[in-house]
C-alpha cells in the first residue's frame, strides 16, 4: 500500500464549528468493499472493523451477485464465508442497536440457527440472542437453495462490539451476511472520535493519524489500498456536511 506525500495539506480546511447530531440508523452493505476480497482488518464506513477467526480454510470474502429484491437482499456485494467461521465486528463509534441478516444454503433448517453477541467497552458480554431462519429462497440462485433470518439486540446500554457465529446442522455448508443495521450517535462517517454526535477537531485528529498509519478507516475512496488525495476528499466532503450526512 502506498500514500501521497501531498494529500493531507487540505485537511486544514476542516477547521469548522462542530455540529450535533442525534441517533441514527447505519447499514453496512459491504457496497465500499472491492468484491472477492477477504473481509479480515476492513474497516467499512468508518464504523465497522471486522475480523475473522478462521476454522474452515478460506477466510470470508465479498462477492457480487444477482439476488431477488424481496427480503434483505440486493444488488451488489455482500459477505459470504463457510461455516466454521467466527466474525468480530469492532465498532469505533458505540451502538444502541444492532440487526444482522444472514442467509444459509440449505433448505432443512430446522437445525441451523445464528448466534449474536454484544459486548461493552471492557468486553464484557452483555447480550446473546439467536436468530433462526423465517423464510426461504434468497440465497443468490448461482449457490441453490436457501434459508434466511435475521436477529436483534437492543436495550442493553452501549455495544461496542458484535460477534457473529453459527450452529448449524448438517446439511449447510456457507452462509452470506448484509444489511447489517447499526443504531449510533454518530453524525456521519467523518464522526472518528469521541464525543460522537459532534463533528470537531477531534474527529480531525483522528483522520489525520488514520491516514498518516494507513489504517483502513482512512482508505474512503478509489483505488482502494492506495492513500491519496481521493480519500481525503472523500473525508472532506462528509466533514463538510456535518451531521446532514
Amino acid at each position: 500500500m502506498r500514500r501521497s506525500t501531498n494529500t493531507t495539506f487540505a485537511l486544514a480546511a476542516l477547521l469548522s464549528s462542530a455540529a450535533l447530531a442525534t441517533a441514527n440508523t447505519e447499514t453496512i452493505s459491504f457496497s465500499e468493499v472491492p468484491t472477492g476480497t477477504s473481509i479480515h482488518g476492513v474497516t467499512i464506513a468508518g464504523l465497522a472493523t471486522f475480523h475473522s477467526q478462521i476454522q474452515a480454510l478460506d477466510a470470508p470474502a465479498t462477492q457480487t451477485e444477482g439476488v431477488p429484491d424481496d427480503g434483505p437482499w440486493g444488488e451488489g456485494a455482500f459477505l459470504i464465508g463457510e461455516m466454521g467461521d467466527f466474525l468480530i465486528i469492532e465498532l469505533s463509534a458505540p451502538a444502541t442497536r444492532a440487526e444482522v441478516h444472514f442467509s444459509l444454503n440449505e433448505t432443512i433448517h430446522s437445525s441451523v440457527q445464528m448466534h449474536l453477541q454484544a459486548f461493552d467497552i471492557d468486553g464484557n458480554m452483555i447480550a446473546f440472542e439467536q436468530g433462526f431462519p423465517t423464510f426461504a429462497n434468497t440465497w443468490p440462485a448461482s449457490l441453490g437453495d436457501s434459508v434466511s433470518g435475521s436477529a436483534v439486540i437492543e436495550g442493553v446500554g452501549e455495544i461496542h462490539c458484535v460477534a457473529v457465529s453459527f450452529a448449524a446442522g448438517p446439511f449447510a455448508t456457507m452462509f452470506a451476511l448484509d444489511n447489517i443495521a447499526l443504531d449510533t450517535t454518530r453524525c456521519n462517517s467523518a464522526d472518528l472520535a469521541a464525543p460522537f454526535g459532534v463533528i470537531d477537531f477531534f474527529d480531525i485528529a483522528a483522520y489525520l493519524a488514520a491516514f498518516s498509519a494507513q489504517e483502513s478507516v482512512a482508505d474512503r475512496a478509489a483505488p482502494f489500498g492506495v492513500f491519496d488525495f481521493f480519500d481525503v476528499a472523500s473525508y472532506l466532503n462528509a466533514h463538510a456536511s456535518a451531521c446532514d450526512e
